[in-house]
Formats: C-alpha cells, structure tokens, sequence
C-alpha cells in the first residue's frame, strides 16, 4: 500500500505531466482527497491546465483544501473564462464574496466582474497572509 506521501507524488507528477485528460483529471481529484493543505500548491499549477475538466477538479480541490493562497491564481483563472463557472464557484467559496462574474456573460461584464475581483483582493490580501 502507497503512503500519503508517495502517492501524493505520483499524483503531482501525472497532473502536471500526463498526456492523458482523464489522467490529470483523477490526479487533481487525488490530491484533494488526500486532504493535505500543502497539495494546494500542485492544484493552483493545474488552473491552467488546457483541459476544463482538469481546471474545474483542480478549483474544486482547492475549495476542499480550503487553500487560500489560490484566491489570486483563481481570479487569473477566472480572465480566460475556461471553465468559468466552476473557478467563480471556487473564488466565492474561498473568498465568501459574489463579484457578479458570469461565465456567459459578454467580455465587457466579464472583464468588469474580474476587475473588481481584484480590487477586492487589493483590500483584503492581508486578511489572507498566515503569521
């Protein structure tokens, strides 16, 4: 039987570097159910991910790991509205705060629900910051 700490780096390894979709997939779905905050890190690099479905599990298990340092890779994320939905899902549950983004929305609203994403996060990144 794998430890913790060795499937945690089989999952890293074939989220960031697997061809396969479904692979990167389960491995972001992995990590999070592993429970360990600092596997965090591993998602947040897969919000970037070419495939939705590996973007949408990976804000997922950030939500789970209740990992803030993501709030800001979140609201990059949420600029490419690629799997949009699901990373404001993400950005609202971390942040406790609705900033009116609607994946479906035309540029302009979009661009503006964003921006004030960060305007927000210009205000509140301290309250975020672990001693």
């Amino acid at each position: 039987m794998l430890k913790e700490q060795e499937a945690a780096e089989i999952l890293a390894n074939a989220l960031a570097r697997d061809s396969r979709n479904h692979v990167r997939r389960m491995s972001a779905i992995g990590l999070a159910k592993l429970g360990v905050h600092d596997h965090g890190k591993h998602l947040v690099d897969a919000l970037t991910d070419r495939d939705p479905l590996v973007r949408r599990y990976a804000a997922e298990g950030l939500v789970k790991l209740d990992y803030k340092p993501a709030i800001p890779y979140l609201m990059f994320a949420l600029e490419a509205n690629i799997a949009g939905r699901d990373i404001n899902k993400a950005l609202m549950a971390l942040t406790g705060q609705d900033f009116g983004f609607n994946h479906t929305a035309n540029i302009i609203d979009r661009t503006e629900a964003v921006d004030r994403c960060f305007s927000w996060w210009a205000e509140h990144h301290l309250e975020f910051v672990k001693e």
